[in-house]
């Protein structure tokens, strides 16, 4: 058992594998299977080469990097298979029954849905045919007053059809077939019905009933007490739900290099879970008070829409609770890996989200430079900003490339600005957190202009640090950039230990 454990450092080089999979079956239509044996010769070729050299654990390492790309290969093949299978359907359908399968998100004046399509009907029957389910996206216009929740059964009398190629430049129906979403429709309030039948699977009715109807009456509450900019503010940070926000507030944000505050990520995640797990402590032995945190954690991940980079945040946790649980230590990076490998076995096209590589990105360069760059930072004298500037530094590291890539920009001020920011929106976070549950069960108005007040004084803040604009960068080759990305953290961090080895002999002298 500890041998198999000890296979567990290697995650990494795992992880790696099956983005590097990933991103050549994507760009090349390479059969899946052809793809897998390209990859068993290499690592069989590893193995062979780790065994002659007496690398015990290496050999070992190649052949579960192997086994696990095989499964991964199965996969695939199945996304694969589903997609034709949902293609099939949508070209013969003439209208659709499922269920809601996300949260609604209104966007641009209109609702948007993700729909479990699991019945079609086609020219030649009158009635559903029940088949294997497959996700469309529906789009609502705003004048269709109906009310949808998460696990309402619609009943969709119009076609589905295929999405559009492109919009603008944007790859419209590549990206939705990233996220599993393989048809469009847009429907008038005499093509959509809300059927009483049970299509959604069972625990959805149990949590529409004990959790999402909370969730319903909170955010009404909320938008009844607070103003405009405030609810904006909340259901960004802590629902996920960026599509109330004005593009002025959302552009300030995205100047000041503070974007990442909008999305539920480590940080959102880490202050909840870091907060009820310091609670606990106090009275619990400290495995019961991850067991607990964790169940809270749980059922806020439940309230909230899902990204990808909330889901890392709470992965990780999970792996870090686990393995304390266990009795099992490993370093961070592994937790990282691990967290990336199950999310990739969820949805394999999570390579190509930006969330996805902005928050692993991040997570690495924290992992890699925060000690070393604290270090360096000697000459700020308190420990608490000597940490965040170094997180900051390291994030900037990290980021650098792939910011340049998709922003042709560079947040170099944001290190600056995170030293006020960072600290303000953790202790705004928590108060923000029980003001929630005050306002949205309670309807208490006066604490909703409290934090009205404090909503506008952070954003106040927020417009100034935006008014030091970010650094502009030429346009670069993607393909160019993403191979730049593992160089530039290499060279990163072997400037770092360099310095900080010359500081050390300075000082010895």
């Amino acid at each position: 058992m500890k041998n198999l454990l000890r296979l567990l450092s290697f995650p990494l080089l795992l992880a790696l594998s099956i983005i590097l999979f990933v991103i050549i079956f994507a760009n090349t239509k390479i059969n899946c299977f052809l793809l897998f044996l390209f990859f068993l010769i290499v690592f069989l070729s590893l193995f062979i080469l780790f065994l002659i050299l007496k690398k015990k654990q290496l050999a070992i390492s190649s052949i579960l990097i192997s086994m696990v790309l095989f499964i991964f290969t199965f996969r695939l093949a199945y996304i694969e298979n589903d997609y034709k299978f949902a293609l099939e359907n949508i070209n013969s359908s003439t209208g659709a029954i499922g269920y809601v399968s996300e949260f609604p998100v209104r966007k641009n004046g209109k609702l948007d849905l993700n729909v479990k399509v699991i019945g079609v009907k086609n020219r030649d029957i009158k009635d559903f045919i029940f088949i294997k389910p497959f996700n469309i996206r529906v789009t609502l216009s705003d004048d269709i007053i109906i009310n949808l929740h998460k696990g309402t059964a619609i009943i969709i009398n119009q076609k589905v059809s295929l999405p559009r190629e492109k919009v603008f430049d944007y790859q419209y129906r590549k990206n939705l077939y990233y996220n599993n979403i393989y048809g469009v429709v847009s429907l008038k309030q005499e093509n959509l019905k809300i059927s009483n039948l049970k299509l959604a699977p069972a625990y959805y009715n149990f949590f529409n009933k004990n959790i999402w109807k909370m969730r319903d009456k909170i955010l009404l509450n909320l938008k009844t007490n607070l103003n405009k900019e405030s609810y904006a503010f909340i259901l960004s940070i802590f629902f996920g739900i960026k599509s109330e926000m004005d593009r002025t507030t959302y552009d300030d944000f995205s100047i000041s290099g503070m974007l990442h505050l909008l999305a539920i990520s480590g940080l959102h995640i880490g202050f909840i879970a870091g907060f009820f797990l310091s609670l606990f402590k106090t009275f619990l032995s400290k495995s019961i008070s991850y067991i607990i945190s964790l169940i809270i954690l749980s059922l806020y991940m439940l309230l909230i829409i899902v990204s990808p980079s909330s889901e890392r945040a709470y992965l990780m946790y999970f792996i870090q609770a686990l393995f304390f649980i266990i009795g099992f230590t490993s370093s961070s990076l592994a937790v990282v890996s691990l967290s990336a490998i199950i999310l990739l076995f969820i949805n394999p096209f999570f390579v190509f989200n930006v969330g996805f590589q902005l928050s692993f990105l991040a997570t690495v360069g924290i992992i890699m430079f925060s000690n070393d760059l604290d270090d360096l930072f000697f000459i700020v004298p308190i420990n608490k900003p000597r940490k965040i500037l170094s997180i900051s530094m390291g994030t900037f590291l990290s980021l650098f490339v792939v910011q340049w890539i998709l922003f042709q920009r560079a947040y170099l001020f944001s290190i600056f600005t995170s030293l006020i920011m960072i600290p303000l929106f953790e202790i705004i976070f928590i108060f923000l957190f029980f003001s929630i549950i005050v306002i949205g069960i309670f309807n208490l108005f006066i604490f909703a202009k409290i934090v009205d007040f404090i909503v506008f004084i952070y954003l106040k803040l927020v417009y100034y640090s935006a008014l030091v604009l970010p650094i502009s960068l030429p346009k670069i080759d993607p393909v160019f950039g993403y191979i730049l990305i593992p160089i530039s953290l290499i060279l990163s961090y072997l400037a770092i230990f360099n310095i900080g080895k010359i500081k050390k002999l300075f000082f010895k002298k």
